[in-house]
């Protein structure tokens, strides 16, 4: 978690998002998920927890937990991936094998480079950034890479007028 913490520090606010195995906000128990509070995450802007299936275990993720409300709350976006879903198509081989930047940016936590990965999406994939949308209504995603663009904030009520 205190890796996590010093990446929630150091990359810029909201331009970042946080992927990561089981229960994120899990206290204690290592094995249900990422053991980080609020303070920790609070400036990325989604937060995509893995639930990968081992035997027929599939992990308990947070939703209706006091840490997913936290998201809610302050507009962190939050995704649930079961990778392992049939149905799911998820290019795992992008995260493994894009360069890892950990090392380089928080320098003494570069022994834990084979377990946290942190990816510079434009220089990895010559200026494109990450775009997900998603609709909560039937519970679907997608992400792409694409040029950046200026994309509204679909939180953002519309307006006939602009603000004066």
């Amino acid at each position: 978690g205190r890796v996590v913490s010093q990446l929630n520090k150091y990359l810029p606010k909201r331009q970042f998002i946080l992927i990561g195995p089981g229960r994120w906000g899990s206290r204690g128990d290592i094995k249900l998920g990422v053991s980080v509070t609020y303070s920790d995450i609070n400036n990325t802007s989604m937060l995509i927890e893995v639930a990968r299936q081992k035997g027929n275990y599939v992990p308990e993720l947070s939703f209706g937990t006091h840490f997913f409300q936290d998201l809610v709350e302050s507009s962190i976006r939050y995704l649930p991936l079961y990778p392992d879903d049939p149905d799911i198509k998820f290019d795992e081989s992008f995260f493994t094998q894009s360069k890892n930047i950990l090392p380089e940016i928080l320098a003494e936590f570069a022994h834990l480079a084979n377990t946290i990965r942190v990816i510079d999406v434009p220089k990895t994939t010559d200026g494109l950034v990450l775009n997900i949308y998603m609709n909560t209504e039937v519970e679907e995603a997608v992400g792409f890479l694409s040029e950046r663009t200026t994309v509204l904030d679909a939180t953002e009520p519309k307006r006939d007028k602009p603000r004066v």
